[in-house]
């Protein structure tokens, strides 16, 4: 038991810094990559959450707010089926793919794909002297629903569950579910406005995201 007392203040970083590092962007519409080509997307995002870094239940809990640097690498196996990799600095990366069940990306009218990307990293923190360490996967299982008006401009909707395994020093599992909306304008470039609206439901916590990207 001693231990554990003394680890709580590194164990209780460890966790805000893993909730905070989840990718929540998407920053893609619901339309895959054509056949053969690969797109390359950089984006920015800003996450804000809340986390009770205190064990007294009637202290408030603290609000952090994190910005990221988003990059990823799309490459299309067939013209319903992409392969993608994605890597958020600091702390983050996930692969994954996409299947696009309705929709074309030069024809006007409904979309809908489906995915799956498995995330994973590697938190280490040290609070006053207490190093903790802990590895953590993510699995996204994403839908992602859209209408494209024109060629050029279509608007979208992401419903996202993430289910987080966390493993070492901050172990446990998580689940967080929620929905990402946006814009994206252009057609062979694309522009992305984003904002996103999650709820851990394990810790019954609020997450808010808003990210901008280019796809080229």
């Amino acid at each position: 038991m001693r231990h554990h007392t003394l680890a709580l203040p590194a164990l209780l970083t460890t966790a805000a810094l893993a909730t905070g590092c989840a990718n929540y962007a998407t920053l893609a519409d619901p339309d895959t990559v054509p056949k053969g080509s690969t797109k390359v997307g950089i984006g920015a995002s800003f996450t804000n959450y809340k986390v009770d870094f205190d064990t007294e239940d009637n202290d408030p809990a603290d609000t952090v707010s994190v910005p990221a640097l988003n990059v990823s690498v799309r490459h299309g196996f067939t013209d319903k089926l992409e392969g993608n990799v994605k890597v958020w600095i600091p702390l983050g990366s996930s692969a994954g793919a996409k299947y696009q069940l309705v929709g074309h990306r030069d024809e006007v009218g409904p979309q809908l794909s489906v995915g799956a990307d498995l995330g994973y990293m590697t938190i280490e923190t040290d609070v006053n002297g207490e190093k903790s360490k802990a590895t953590l996967v993510d699995l996204y299982l994403p839908v992602s629903v859209g209408y494209r008006l024109s060629p050029g401009m279509s608007v979208y909707a992401s419903p996202k569950y993430i289910l987080r395994s966390a493993f070492g020093d901050a172990s446990g599992m998580s689940h967080l579910a929620g929905s990402t909306v946006g814009l994206s304008l252009g057609s062979k470039t694309k522009f992305m406005v984003e904002a996103t609206g999650m709820y851990d439901l394990t810790d019954g916590t609020p997450i808010y995201n808003g990210a901008l990207g280019v796809q080229f």
